[in-house]
């Protein structure tokens, strides 16, 4: 089984500790036709809504196919690590937890450079 990294402790100063967990949401890339939301972008809807932000990263779903082809979506994701007790109201904007993607052999996602995401475009 894959140990999951959705809920993460973190050490804050000294013994104490923030428990926190990796959420993501799609970027909604469309192939040739939009790059998708930024991670910026993302990290502003959750502090929008006063949601600490802990940390970010670019990623893409290991566990999903998409057809390469314009005007098709990507794997592309977003994750931020936020707050345990915010995750409820993440999940009301559309953020879900990582663990979601988990499969029984793999954590179902990787993170990756965000300038060199899969987007396709026709040049």
């Amino acid at each position: 089984m894959v140990a999951s990294l959705a809920t993460m402790m973190f050490s804050c100063q000294g013994d104490d500790y923030i428990e926190a967990n990796l959420m993501y949401v799609d970027s909604k890339a469309i192939q040739c036709e939009y790059g998708g939301d930024t991670l910026k972008q993302t990290a502003q809807a959750l502090h929008d809504n006063n949601i600490e932000i802990i940390g970010s990263a670019c990623g893409f779903r290991t566990e999903f196919a998409v057809t390469a082809v314009c005007g098709a979506g990507t794997v592309d994701i977003n994750l931020h690590k936020i707050n345990t007790e915010d995750a409820q109201a993440a999940k009301k904007l559309g953020y879900l937890p990582v663990s979601d993607l988990q499969t029984e052999s793999s954590l179902g996602y990787r993170f990756t450079d965000c300038e060199n995401r899969g987007i396709f475009f026709n040049e």
